[in-house]
């Protein structure tokens, strides 16, 4: 698993999101979401994406409330 921290995660759901359209020639081998982003409730309290990569890696996109 990989965790990143940012600062905007639904910015970085849309980027991921238009992946196919930038990288056609290499649908197999894109990240795939795991569901829209969503809230994690306290005491995580997180906005929160997930993904897997192309050799099957979990990456966990946060942006943490502050």
């Amino acid at each position: 698993m990989l965790h990143l921290s940012v600062e905007d995660v639904d910015s970085w759901h849309q980027h991921i999101v238009k992946l196919p359209d930038d990288f056609s020639a290499f649908e197999n081998d894109l990240p795939r979401l795991i569901g829209p982003p969503k809230d994690e409730p306290p005491p995580y309290d997180a906005r929160v994406c997930y993904l897997v990569d192309p050799a099957g890696v979990l990456i966990h996109i946060a942006q943490f409330n502050t």
